[in-house]
């Protein structure tokens, strides 16, 4: 008997929380396995399914926790090392969402959104830098002509008490 039990095997089909392509692949590793991924991809291969690319399922069942990489051996048409793969008695994890390539580019036009506003506040805040600069030598200006207007005065008064 396979080392993962029958009773785990149809706790896992029944859970429902595996789709119909994880589930053959799951299947097929539980009948079969361990298999590589060409091994699977050439058992479940039918006429029903056109350019069937079941390995690829084999990452979200493993990140899923329900199959898991049991070692490695030599492919006979590529001769590379590739691994072998087979089932667990765990219970499938539901796979968070992962962003596409959609959402990377929204948030990247975003991203840049964000840049070019920044940007502008930053110019906005160096505008008014100069401008309360600019006022601020206004005042100064301003207090200065004041001050003039002032002593002209006390000096038009001093002349006029003296005549």
């Amino acid at each position: 008997m396979r080392a993962t039990s029958l009773k785990a095997y149809h706790d896992i089909v029944a859970s429902g929380l595996l789709t119909k392509m994880r589930l053959e692949v799951f299947t097929e590793l539980w009948k079969n396995g361990p298999l590589t991924q060409t091994q699977v991809d050439h058992n479940l291969k039918s006429d029903r399914v056109v350019n069937a690319s079941f390995h690829k399922r084999l990452s979200e069942l493993e990140r899923m926790g329900t199959i898991a990489r049991v070692g490695t051996t030599v492919d006979p048409v590529s001769g590379m090392n590739v691994y072998l793969w087979d089932v667990t008695e765990k219970m499938p994890t539901p796979l968070g969402r992962t962003p596409v390539r959609a959402d990377a580019r929204v948030l990247q036009t975003k991203l840049n959104l964000a840049v070019e506003t920044l940007e502008s506040v930053s110019q906005a805040c160096a505008v008014c830098k100069e401008a309360i600069v600019m006022q601020h030598d206004a005042v100064r200006v301003a207090n200065m002509l004041m001050d003039l207007i002032v002593q002209k005065t006390q000096s038009a008064l001093v002349f006029l008490e003296v005549q």
